[in-house]
């Protein structure tokens, strides 16, 4: 049976400080690095465009990697729950890959590595807004109103838009 991976876990999840601050300082290092460079500035549209496509790409990424993940644990004969851990890698996963392939497809001159760093560090900005969403909401799921909903689109929107800052900041 296929469960969708999200909810159960997300409340377990918490995040290590250590991992979050090596990640941040890596690409705040990253950055610094690529500061010299002079390089044409990107179109607004450009940028709209990278970050739409990684906004769309990370739910089909999250789930269509973590279903594909738990299916393929199931038949190989795992136990329930370790079935259920590899839907969860997998669909994080796929959001954290689909977040960075937006930038990638749309634009062609910078770097790879710099969209996956980009996208992991938006996702650990994710986490932080999903906790804040679920600390103001969580009693009251009914009087969720525009604050809320905007919540979670910038939930959904933050690995791409980190994917696509470092990935025009890496530009050729």
């Amino acid at each position: 049976m296929i469960r969708s991976p999200a909810w159960p876990w997300l409340r377990r999840f918490r995040p290590r400080p250590d991992l979050l601050w090596c990640a941040a300082g890596g690409l705040a290092l990253f950055a610094g690095r690529l500061e010299g460079q002079k390089v044409e500035p990107v179109s607004v549209g450009r940028a709209s465009a990278q970050v739409a496509t990684g906004a769309l790409l990370t739910p089909v990424g999250f789930l269509g990697l973590g279903l594909g993940a738990e299916r393929l644990a199931e038949k190989l004969g795992w136990p329930e729950e370790r079935a259920a851990r590899a839907g969860y890698i997998g669909a994080y996963t796929g959001a954290w890959l689909g977040a960075a392939s937006g930038p990638i497809l749309v634009g062609k001159d910078g770097r790879a590595v710099a969209a996956l760093g980009g996208s992991l560090a938006g996702m650990a900005g994710a986490v932080l807004t999903s906790r804040l969403g679920n600390w103001r909401y969580d009693e009251d799921r009914h009087g969720c109103g525009p604050l809320c909903w905007t919540l979670g689109a910038v939930t959904i929107a933050l690995p791409s838009i980190g994917a696509t800052i470092a990935y025009n900041a890496s530009r050729k």
